[in-house]
């Protein structure tokens, strides 16, 4: 699949690089390309240009049948509750903090307006977890994405004097009660260089899975 903003994402069945000899003309274009590591690997190099940036993820995979969920753990002042459109003000700091730290390749492209409409469309249409200490939002983590039988999670993010005290296991594991409500299945995306969070993820119950790339041109 190729976009008009330039993201391309393969999926093949063959990896033979004379299926790509007309991409060449696209390198201008180019913004992205996405997918499995195999399949970016092998479109990849059918381009004159280099990524500037590539980013390399696991799939993780959990099913209602294997998660077990952890003994409660009073933690003095926080409160782990479900997120709503009447918090989309308090709460967007956190997702803003979340987006410029975890997904955005360079700060000066955070367009404030526009993730804060994108939000607050997340905050009505997906689960979002949300934990509170004494009041303030520290962290964060709800589904990007939801098909008949698999949610995906997505937008994890614990302020930073908050971290390595176990309050994104309890926030993700108050997100994984809700999906497994519905679903028989989650998934996410993880970078590889954060052995943090797949060991967060681990002590939940997930699985690794494949490989993915994202690399980034003309940026």
């Amino acid at each position: 699949m190729v976009t008009a903003r330039g993201l391309f994402i393969p999926v093949l069945a063959e990896r033979e690089q004379t299926l790509f000899s007309n991409l060449k003309k696209m390198s201008p274009s180019l913004y992205s390309i996405m997918g499995t590591l195999p399949d970016v690997q092998a479109v990849a190099v059918c381009f004159p240009i280099h990524p500037e940036v590539t980013v390399d993820y696991f799939l993780m995979t959990l099913s209602r049948d294997d998660y077990r969920a952890p003994c409660p753990v009073y933690t003095p002042g926080l409160e782990i509750h479900e997120a709503s459109l009447k918090d989309a003000n308090r709460l967007f700091p956190l997702q803003a903090a979340y987006e410029i730290e975890e997904v955005i390749i360079s700060p000066d492209h955070f367009h404030k307006k526009a993730s804060f409409i994108t939000f607050k469309r997340a905050l009505q249409r997906e689960l979002i977890t949300v934990a509170d200490m004494e009041g303030r939002a520290v962290a964060k983590a709800g589904t990007n994405a939801q098909g008949f039988n698999t949610a995906q999670i997505g937008g994890v993010y614990t302020v930073e004097e908050k971290r390595n005290k176990g309050i994104a296991f309890l926030a993700m594991s108050g997100l994984l009660e809700r999906i497994f409500k519905e679903k028989e299945m989650a998934s996410l995306f993880v970078k590889k260089n954060n052995p943090a969070a797949i060991s967060l993820y681990r002590k939940l119950g997930f699985t690794l899975r494949e490989s993915y790339r994202i690399c980034y041109y003309n940026l």
